[in-house]
């Protein structure tokens, strides 16, 4: 015990550790630092029986045991950047824990600090905003995919005969050196926001997902159903739901032809061209079967494909290249990118689900003009043959 005193003790004066203190060296006066001291105690005696690999373990062992959110007056500079990126990340769902514990927590301090709460208690909360930490790192940057469960379903793919591929990078973000670079004087919240993905239309995703929460929150839309295929000049009962379902996601804009009776006017066939185009749909302004199913998903689907999209994109290799080729096989499009900015873009052929297109992040070499293609043995066993024994 008086080793682990002396220890703690040393640590407040060495200037590295004053500053793993969120607190300027000016501002520490001695109840602070037997705050500290007490609390740190507390912290190591807590951790003891934790794993070593356990975030918490490895987390505090890293900033020498001293508090990281709980201050003796009040929340430390980093516990406000986080409680504050968290409110303000429009991509979680306010309903959903990440966000309703960041109130709750933010909240409870309040409380605590209210009340004079001991040493333990602040310690208590220390530790919930450290897993409040970790969880939201964890969504942020690494994503929610079960990639265990993914793989298995890959390698089931491929004893059916089913050949395919998806190369994995896992994101180079290091919350514990986040959290320690803040205490060293960096601002948590730019921390926070300098981790986040920037390449392959990450931001322009996130906005939409931010947009499809507030649509949700606003109540959604409903089902459309319609009598048949809807064509232009046709009267539908159907339209009234059409026309309100592509209000809501900015597709449909009142225009001078426009009229808001049962007709299927050419207003709303432009309106149904923008979201067919959007939604990489045959772009002919009728409302068949397959653009009713694109229009029919619920907005939970759209939430979920959105959320799914963005933690894959935390998985591919972001290459620090200013020329950028990428495919994106559901929209069956090539974009060539430069510094940004797009360059070029031409359609792209790519697999179906039996014979998927490979997904990874590799660097371009080589490029062949207009090349010799023979049929490879492998479609010609897989896809040809079959076909020829069936006629």
């Amino acid at each position: 015990m008086k080793l682990r005193r002396k220890i703690i003790h040393t640590s407040h004066l060495l200037s590295l550790v004053l500053l793993l203190s969120f607190a300027p060296l000016t501002a520490v006066k001695a109840s602070e630092l037997q705050y500290e001291e007490t609390a740190s105690e507390i912290i190591m005696n807590s951790l003891q029986g934790q794993p070593k690999s356990s975030f918490l373990r490895k987390l505090y062992t890293q900033l020498f045991f001293v508090p990281a959110w709980m201050h003796e007056k009040g929340l430390s500079s980093a516990a406000k950047d986080l409680f504050a990126h968290i409110k303000h990340d429009g991509t979680l769902d306010k309903m959903g824990k990440l966000y309703q514990d960041a109130l709750l927590l933010e909240s409870r301090a309040h409380e605590v600090y209210a009340s004079h709460g001991s040493a333990t208690q602040k310690v208590d909360l220390e530790f919930k905003i450290s897993q409040l930490y970790e969880g939201y790192t964890n969504y942020a940057y690494l994503g929610s995919i079960n990639w265990g469960a993914f793989n298995a379903r890959i390698s089931n793919l491929i004893v059916n005969d089913v050949s395919t591929e998806w190369v994995l990078h896992r994101p180079d973000v290091d919350a514990i050196n986040m959290l320690e670079n803040a205490a060293l004087g960096a601002s948590l919240e730019k921390e926070l926001d300098a981790a986040a993905p920037t390449k392959y239309r990450y931001r322009a995703l996130q906005k939409e997902l931010v947009k499809y929460r507030k649509i949700k929150e606003e109540g959604g839309w409903v089902p459309i159903h319609l009598l048949g295929t809807l064509k232009a000049g046709a009267t539908d009962k159907g339209v009234y739901d059409l026309r309100e379902r592509l209000r809501v996601t900015g597709d449909y804009i009142p225009c001078d032809e426009s009229n808001e009776t049962l007709m299927y006017d050419k207003c709303l066939q432009q309106a149904v061209k923008h979201f067919q185009k959007r939604n990489g749909l045959a772009v002919d302004g009728e409302v068949g079967p397959g653009t009713l199913r694109v229009l029919n998903k619920s907005v939970d689907e759209r939430i979920t494909t959105l959320l799914l999209n963005l933690d894959r994109i935390k998985w591919l290799d972001d290459r620090h290249s200013k020329r950028h080729i990428i495919i994106n096989i559901p929209d069956f499009m090539l974009y060539f990118e430069e510094n940004g900015k797009l360059r070029q873009s031409i359609r792209a052929i790519v697999g179906k689900p039996n014979h998927p297109t490979p997904i990874f992040s590799n660097t371009v070499k080589t490029i062949v003009l207009n090349p010799y293609w023979n049929i490879p043995t492998s479609i010609i066993q897989k896809e040809m043959i079959p076909k020829l024994l069936k006629n």
